[in-house]
C-alpha cells in the first residue's frame, strides 16, 4: 500500500499540480522525477534506531525499488507526452 501511494498517487498529484505552475519545463521535470522516486534506502537504518522492525522496512524499500523500475519510465513517458 505504501509503495502504491509513493509510486503512483504522489506522482499523479505532482503532475496535476505542476501543470498549473508556470515555471521552466526542466525544473518541472526535475520536480516531477523527485515525486516518482522510490523510498529512501536509509529507512531501515532509521527504523532500527526507532526500535521498529528493520527487516520489514527493508523489504518495503526493496519492493518499492522493484516497482520503480517499471513506474519511473512510464511516468517519464506520461510527462513527456503532457509537456
Amino acid at each position: 500500500l505504501a509503495s502504491v501511494l509513493k509510486l503512483i498517487i504522489l506522482p499523479s498529484l505532482g503532475l496535476l499540480i505542476l501543470n498549473y505552475v508556470d515555471i521552466d519545463r526542466f525544473i518541472k521535470c526535475f520536480l516531477f522525477i523527485q515525486t516518482a522516486m522510490p523510498s529512501a534506502a536509509s529507512l531501515p537504518i532509521v527504523s532500527s534506531w526507532a526500535g521498529s522492525d528493520k527487516g520489514f522496512m527493508a523489504s518495503g524499500v526493496f519492493l518499492s525499488h522493484l516497482i520503480s523500475m517499471i513506474s519511473i519510465p512510464l511516468w517519464l513517458m506520461v510527462f513527456s507526452c503532457l509537456s
